[in-house]
């Protein structure tokens, strides 16, 4: 199954759409089927106008906000990954029988001999 790229939508189209919903008498599916739009797309207007008016803010924050917790949360799943990737490393040298910590001056203890 292939994915159409998405249509595009005007803000103005937008306001009309959800001062409809709104305001209208009509329910939301039928407004939808009227302005032509994918079912459950002016739900989702809908549901972002009210979580933004929530907020005491915009859509288009709102939008931003989203987008930046989503890079944020990659961010973490990365770093957790090269946390786990350098720990794994940690405990390998020292099931090898490599200290897992250098002494201060670089020489491991357990290296060099007395003579």
């Amino acid at each position: 199954m292939t994915r159409q790229n998405p249509r595009t939508f005007t803000a103005e189209f937008r306001h009309m759409a959800l001062d409809l919903a709104l305001h209208g008498e009509q329910p939301v599916a039928q407004i939808e089927r009227d302005l032509g739009l994918s079912s459950g797309l002016l739900r989702r207007w809908l549901k972002k106008h009210r979580m933004a008016q929530a907020a005491g803010t915009t859509v288009a924050a709102v939008a931003a906000e989203t987008q930046e917790m989503a890079r944020l949360r990659r961010e973490v799943k990365r770093l957790e990954q090269e946390n786990l990737i350098l720990k794994k490393a940690v405990a390998m040298t020292h099931w090898r029988g490599f200290p897992a910590h250098p002494s201060p001056s670089g020489i491991s203890s357990s290296l060099t001999t007395e003579r």
